[in-house]
């Protein structure tokens, strides 16, 4: 789950996805309201969210995201090579 930050810069900046035809108004959301996101979607039984507390001081979310993937990437092989 990304931070605040993050979401904001989304939220904000990532309006238009044609490719999957998502539109919306750009908006931002506060402290209070990512807090009763986190805790909604962290409370899901079948939720596998994690908070990206390593990653608090990004605020972009492409840069977010590239980050992201790379962690999964990496556990991902360190997973794989224990496996062997």
């Amino acid at each position: 789950m990304p931070p605040l930050s993050v979401l904001n810069d989304f939220f904000l900046n990532y309006t238009n996805d044609k490719s999957n035809n998502i539109i919306w108004r750009a908006f931002s959301i506060d402290e209070i309201e990512y807090q009763e996101l986190v805790e909604e979607l962290l409370s899901e039984p079948s939720s596998e969210l994690q908070l990206d507390s390593e990653y608090k001081d990004i605020s972009s979310f492409k840069k977010w995201r590239e980050k992201s993937f790379q962690r999964k990437l990496a556990d991902k092989k360190a997973q794989n090579s224990k496996s062997v």
